[in-house]
């Protein structure tokens, strides 16, 4: 009997010692098991934009037909599961907790469970794509973001409108995104 309680203990303890609380993309996608999310917080994304529990979210644009969400589903108090439509762009939806979901055949990926703005029902974000496909706004520019930009720089570099230096500097920011990607 004390074999089995000691056994139960060392368990226990090793599966609290071992949960991650902090996760990023490489992690996700390097992985062979499938890796244990009740207690984690933070999430870095593939683009480098963190996530963590209690911070809120900025809802973009829908990418799907019809004006829906493809990345964004609802899920309301009794477990209905519906699309989200494009009235909430815009919203700022608070984070709640994340999950990885998936298998090893197909992948595994990070979900993000999020409060609507009423509170009552919850919003599940396939993060990833979401950001790919401009669903969940980021703070982090993108690689089309910072050719823009650093085109915009240039066409005010020619009109005279910026000197030299102001243009070498934006474009030594924006050359390592330019690149990375």
């Amino acid at each position: 009997m004390k074999k089995i309680i000691y056994i139960s203990f060392i368990l226990l303890f090793t599966n609290l010692f071992y949960a991650q609380t902090e996760l990023t993309y490489e992690q996700v996608t390097n992985t062979e098991k499938r890796i244990k999310s009740k207690k984690l917080k933070k999430y870095v994304s593939k683009n480098g934009q963190v996530f963590k529990v209690g911070e809120t979210l900025k809802i973009g644009n829908a990418s799907g037909d019809n004006n829906l969400y493809t990345h964004i589903t609802k899920m309301d108090a009794f477990g209905s599961i519906s699309p989200v439509r494009l009235d909430v762009r815009g919203w700022d939806s608070e984070i709640i907790k994340f999950r990885v979901i998936g298998n090893k055949r197909r992948g595994y990926e990070v979900m993000a469970i999020s409060k609507t703005e009423m509170g009552l029902n919850r919003y599940y974000i396939e993060l990833e794509q979401a950001i790919k496909y401009g669903e969940v706004q980021t703070s982090v520019m993108s690689r089309e973001e910072a050719i823009q930009k650093l085109k915009e720089s240039k066409d005010l570099l020619d009109l005279e409108l910026m000197t030299k230096k102001e243009y070498d500097s934006i474009k030594q920011k924006l050359t390592p995104l330019i690149i990375k990607n």
